[in-house]
């Protein structure tokens, strides 16, 4: 069975919306013309246009958003040959649960998924902190206007998974097509 990848499915769900909105203005727009609408009527199908995708806007930012990212997060727990998992690991000194993607992370009661409009992978590191290893995963998330917010999610290693933290750091990196530091 090919495997979700947590990109692909975003970018494939993230466009459809948009894209059907997009037509159905289309739609509104062209029948008000084709009804010989000038002046108001051309008008008014631009605004009802309007009305729609902003209607659409938040319909895709409140509740598509936040679904996605529930069943993303519920299909990375659940694993299987259907799911690009790298690892799942409990660490005993945190209680934390984490699991890790190439494309996504539940850690804890907190999911990031990167790859579409919202997120991107930054990079991905190995830090020795006091309460021992953690993988460094560097996110930039999209924020209004023109910057970007930058921020670290620390992923606490278990004991005795430091190879297998190094294997799954190098093939985050791989596969999201960065440059090992």
């Amino acid at each position: 069975m090919k495997s979700i990848h947590f990109k692909t499915l975003e970018g494939a769900l993230g466009c459809l919306l948009p894209l059907i909105c997009g037509i159905a203005v289309f739609v509104l727009f062209m029948a008000m013309i084709m009804q010989g609408g000038t002046g108001i009527g051309v008008l008014q199908g631009a605004f009802y246009g309007f009305v729609l995708g902003l209607v659409a806007t938040i319909v895709v930012n409140v509740i598509f958003y936040p679904v996605n990212r529930a069943i993303m997060a519920r299909r990375l727990k659940k694993g299987g040959d259907n799911i690009d998992r790298l690892a799942c690991w409990h660490d005993p000194r945190t209680g934390i649960a984490s699991y890790v993607a190439s494309s996504g992370i539940v850690t804890g009661d907190e999911t990031y998924y990167w790859g579409g409009v919202y997120m991107t992978l930054e990079g991905v590191r190995l830090e020795q902190k006091p309460s021992g290893l953690v993988l460094v995963i560097s996110l930039g998330r999209q924020m209004t206007g023109r910057s970007t917010h930058y921020f670290n999610v620390e992923v606490p290693v278990p004991e005795g998974k430091e190879e297998e933290a190094q294997a799954v750091a190098r093939q985050m990196l791989e596969d999201n097509s960065l440059v090992e530091p």
